[in-house]
């Protein structure tokens, strides 16, 4: 988000800065405000702007009345920190959804407006002759949620393809009874998977939060979008392969490969090894390099597993049968590579 022009504060006053935050997100991003309590004309308590600092005068704190974009350092002085600074894989400038810090200043009430929400959009992304299932988005997150009696912070993220009806795919929640409850975690790598359709060349993401009041935050930077294994590679049911990574830059340098969009265990080194190969162990294979400075994603191996065959049945024929009869045999295997019948 480094490319937005930030501006000087408007009720975040502690922390002085020419370049602090922007609700105008980069070049095709749009973001939706209109449900955060006092920032539309249709709420109950709305006050126009009378102060003419450009936001609504019952809005609450307007750097935080919906997704904002903030410089990173100004965003963790100005609120105080409380574990913001923990986000140490964001870069410059943010996106944040931060209703702990809007809620610090007077607002239209939440509950009379349907609480606080957001959500933002980005511009439509080239996806054709993306391989159906291998799309993937890759971004670094902030997540503190809080759950109570009013309070009920949800993040989620809508994928559209198309023009299509969106769909939600990723969906974190508060409540730690809810099988979508999402823990904190303010300095996490999040992987993804967006489902692409076949043939779809267009697509869309809409990142929000509901439900939210005085509850913490969400905080987003440095999103990616790929797909589309650009290299093929085989073995058989039981066999081995291996992977190999070169990068170069200022040590440590550390690897953590994934398998459709799934982080390996043992995956932490330049070389991913496969042994034993199972049919579950085809797919798409990828590694993230990453270093004090930076984390760059390679491109995309696809791995097929070849079956052998197997014999399912066989007919016997029985002495004295007329010659125009014949015996029958079902065999399966890896339909992809031809299968040699020897009698």
């Amino acid at each position: 988000f480094d490319s937005v022009e930030l501006g000087p504060p408007v009720d975040e006053l502690a922390v002085e800065s020419e370049a602090a935050w922007t609700r105008t997100g980069p070049e095709g991003w749009t973001v939706d405000a209109s449900g955060v309590p006092g920032n539309s004309e249709d709420h109950v308590g709305y006050l126009a702007d009378e102060d003419e600092d450009g936001f609504p005068d019952n809005d609450g704190v307007s750097e935080w009345a919906g997704w904002s974009f903030a410089d990173y350092s100004w965003w963790v002085q100005v609120a105080g920190d409380q574990s913001r600074s923990s986000f140490s894989l964001a870069r410059n400038v943010v996106a944040v959804a931060d209703p702990d810090e809007w809620d610090d200043k007077a607002h239209a009430d939440g509950a009379a407006n349907g609480w606080y929400k957001t959500f933002m959009t980005t511009p439509e992304i080239d996806v054709s002759g993306i391989v159906a299932g291998t799309l993937f988005a890759n971004f670094h997150s902030s997540w503190r949620p809080e759950f109570d009696g009013n309070y009920h912070q949800e993040g989620y993220i809508l994928a559209s393809y198309d023009g299509a009806e969106a769909v939600e795919v990723l969906t974190w929640v508060s409540d730690t009874g809810s099988p979508n409850y999402h823990d904190h975690n303010q300095n996490e790598v999040v992987i993804l998977p967006l489902n692409n359709p076949d043939g779809a060349t267009k697509l869309q993401l809409t990142f929000g939060m509901r439900e939210a009041g005085n509850d913490w935050w969400w905080a987003i930077d440095n999103l990616v979008v790929f797909g589309g294994a650009s290299a093929s590679a085989s073995a058989d049911l039981g066999g081995s392969i291996s992977f190999e990574v070169v990068a170069e830059g200022t040590e440590p340098i550390s690897y953590e490969w994934y398998h459709d969009g799934t982080a390996i265990e043992e995956g932490t080194g330049s070389i991913l090894a496969l042994t034993d190969l199972e049919v579950g162990d085809a797919g798409n294979y990828y590694v993230i390099i990453s270093n004090a400075a930076n984390e760059v994603t390679s491109e995309m191996v696809s791995l097929t597993v070849h079956l052998p065959p197997t014999i399912t049945g066989l007919t016997k024929l029985k002495e004295g049968l007329a010659p125009d009869l014949s015996a029958t045999a079902e065999v399966t295997g890896d339909e992809e590579e031809p299968t040699i019948y020897t009698w």
